[in-house]
């Protein structure tokens, strides 16, 4: 019994090698055009869906995806990401696809929170929709989708503002 071990271990492990599996996406691109002043710490999302079939794709972990983007979008539009006045929180409300006809409906609804000094100065949530013909890359969506949504936050007015009077240190 213990010398067909080895070999059926190794069978197992050949048959497992053979499966393919899609690696965790860490390739998020930024791709917004807004420009910010001044510095914000943003802390891990929640993720509480209410509706929908998560659109993953090779996503593995959707809050911390969707941060890391966040994080990459702000750093792109000039803003730091070292604050310990500014403090932004957010919730993934919705991350869903719907599947009708040729098209794809991709949704992603998150709520904004900037807490400046510990008080919160803005709260918004931001649904916003991405249409695709079927076919296309679901990865390649899911971005788009993610960058649409936080694009409305990033280009804000209020959230600009108070990123620039109590987040940049000037006065």
């Amino acid at each position: 019994m213990l010398r067909r071990l080895p070999l059926a271990l190794a069978l197992l492990v050949a048959a497992c090698a053979t499966q393919p599996v899609s690696a965790p996406r860490t390739g998020y691109q930024p791709q917004t055009t807004a420009h910010l002043t001044g510095a914000v710490a943003v802390n891990p999302m929640d993720y509480r869906p209410r509706t929908g079939v998560a659109p993953q794709g090779s996503v593995r972990d959707v809050p911390g995806y969707v941060t890391n983007a966040l994080k990459a979008e702000l750093r792109r539009a000039g803003a730091g990401l070292n604050s310990s006045r500014c403090i932004l929180d957010a919730t993934i409300r919705d991350f869903k696809v719907d599947r009708a006809g040729a098209e794809e409906h991709y949704g992603v609804d998150i709520r904004y929170e900037l807490a400046v000094g510990g008080n919160v100065q803005f709260d918004q949530a931001f649904g916003t929709t991405f249409t695709v013909a079927r076919g296309q890359s679901v990865d390649r969506a899911v971005d788009d989708a993610i960058a649409k949504n936080l694009n409305f936050l990033l280009k804000d007015d209020w959230f600009a503002t108070l990123l620039l009077r109590e987040c940049s240190g000037r006065a």
